[in-house]
């Protein structure tokens, strides 16, 4: 008898959120679960790789509206390679011992500690050639600089180890973005951080995670005045404008530059904000109408919703 799965468990062999695996099964018919007399969706191993092949496609610029009804062997045409890494997980749809996202993140630690730039770099690429692009970024990279924000405030490390790490990491995660193959029609996104913050690698992450669902992203680079940001969305019609908020917390003048962006940008783009901090200006947030983003899967599913034009949100 073939095995069944949960959606919690497809979520974690694809990198899918289950609000994305549902999302391609209502819209795009890209498959049908069985469902138990209590109606829960469980699916089979073909479904699960099938979703994989998908997410592989998506990543490589394909539109899941034009490839959700081929069928296994044609995506595997599609994504031009071997099949994915639909075997690096035991039967429980754990990941095995040799591609776990934490062992990754304590080498890649234990390199910064060591001031070894080229292991490091060498940690995160064995990271990306074992892990899909979303797992890479919301399991290894997110978590690993948060824990080197958290051991630099806590002074075991250095300023110095901080710098060489957040170095390494945005080269990473700008070879990703530049690399990302896109729809000529892609809908585009503005990422940046306002002006006062200096920390760009929340926006980065960010515009690489919107790249893999399709969008095209014009990254700014950190600490843009809103009138940059606004002139660069009108410019490029820009559906969505993707704020990152991280350091300093202490700002007095981002109460002022958001309810400037916000005037500014053309109606119909939406604002979202993220970050550390974003909780902190979460009054003005609302009070802009914009949108607030506590994490990327979050981040993943809004650009979802809002992928198809602005009456989507």
């Amino acid at each position: 008898m073939e095995s069944r799965h949960s959606i919690k468990v497809a979520s974690r062999r694809t990198g899918l959120t289950p609000h994305v695996i549902r999302a391609w099964e209502r819209r795009y018919n890209a498959i049908s679960p069985v469902r138990t007399e209590s109606n829960r969706r469980l699916y089979s191993d073909k479904d699960i790789k099938k979703l994989c092949l998908l997410k592989r496609a998506v990543e490589e610029g394909e539109s899941i509206g034009n490839i959700a009804n081929l069928s296994t062997e044609e995506l595997l045409n599609v994504v031009e390679t071997k099949e994915p890494d639909f075997y690096q997980f035991d039967n429980n749809g754990e990941y095995s011992s040799e591609t776990k996202p934490e062992d990754f993140v304590r080498r890649a630690i234990k390199n910064i500690h060591a001031f070894d730039a080229a292991a490091l770099e060498m940690t995160l690429l064995d990271a990306a050639v074992h892990l899909s692009k979303c797992t890479m970024i919301t399991s290894v990279l997110s978590p690993l600089i948060t824990e080197v924000g958290n051991l630099w405030q806590s002074g075991v490390l250095k300023i110095a180890h901080e710098h060489m790490a957040s170095a390494v990491v945005r080269n990473i995660l700008g070879n990703m973005l530049l690399t990302q193959k896109l729809a000529e029609n892609a809908p585009k996104a503005v990422a940046t951080t306002p002006s006062g913050q200096l920390h760009e690698l929340g926006a980065l992450m960010a515009a690489v995670m919107a790249s893999l669902d399709g969008w095209q992203v014009i990254y700014l680079g950190p600490n843009v005045p809103a009138e940059d940001i606004a002139k660069a969305s009108r410019h490029h019609q820009a559906r969505a404008i993707i704020l990152s908020l991280i350091y300093p917390g202490d700002d007095p003048n981002m109460v002022t530059e958001l309810k400037k962006l916000s005037g500014l940008v053309k109606n119909g783009t939406r604002i979202l904000i993220g970050g550390r901090l974003a909780p902190l200006y979460r009054n003005i947030i609302r009070e802009i109408e914009a949108i607030e983003i506590p994490n990327l899967i979050i981040l993943r599913e809004q650009l979802m919703r809002f992928r198809s034009g602005p009456d989507d949100l």
